[in-house]
């Protein structure tokens, strides 16, 4: 079967190809230039791929530690930590867990999330003093049946569905727009 231009389909020499035009399937410079390759076929555009439930789960508990950190400020936009009681803007406050985040049942509770400071969140979390002055302000705060009860509830295994999920995240914005509102952000 003989070999011919990709451009103008003229044949090509069946022996040693001469030069790079030919072994690039053209008969010349020009046609090679002017080739525009014709489109392929249109194929169905392929449905965009859902999320996992992990990643939209990690999504919302963006929202609701910002959702939790909105509470928690005053009408200046100051927020306190929960654990050692420092007073800074909320928006230089981190969402702490009483519960780890690892743990999904509780992930996106906001009774599990507070504002903090990130010395105590990103280091003394780490150190007893902090987790056992965390769990007094959650007794004082929610009462030491829930505490416990929380506690409990983290250590069920949970199934989130999208549904479920996409309810929390409607609740969040909600509730985001409305603190931005009252605090003109």
């Amino acid at each position: 079967m003989a070999r011919k231009c990709r451009k103008c389909k003229t044949g090509l020499p069946t022996a040693k190809l001469s030069n790079d035009w030919e072994r690039k399937g053209f008969c010349g410079k020009d046609c090679a230039f002017s080739y525009k390759p014709t489109p392929k076929a249109s194929t169905k555009a392929k449905p965009k791929k859902l999320k996992s439930i992990a990643k939209l789960r990690d999504e919302a508990a963006i929202l609701c530690q910002k959702m939790v950190k909105l509470k928690a400020a005053d009408d200046n936009g100051m927020c306190k930590c929960w654990t050692c009681g420092v007073v800074k803007p909320w928006h230089e406050m981190q969402g702490g867990h009483f519960i780890e985040r690892g743990k999904a049942a509780t992930k996106i509770d906001e009774t599990n999330i507070h504002p903090q400071c990130a010395q105590d969140n990103m280091w003394g979390m780490k150190n007893t003093t902090t987790v056992l002055a965390y769990r007094d302000a959650m007794v004082d705060y929610y009462g030491a049946d829930y505490v416990d009860d929380l506690i409990a509830r983290s250590k069920q295994p949970v199934k989130h569905t999208r549904e479920w999920i996409a309810e929390q995240v409607e609740y969040f914005k909600e509730q985001i727009a409305h603190h931005e509102r009252r605090l003109n952000v």
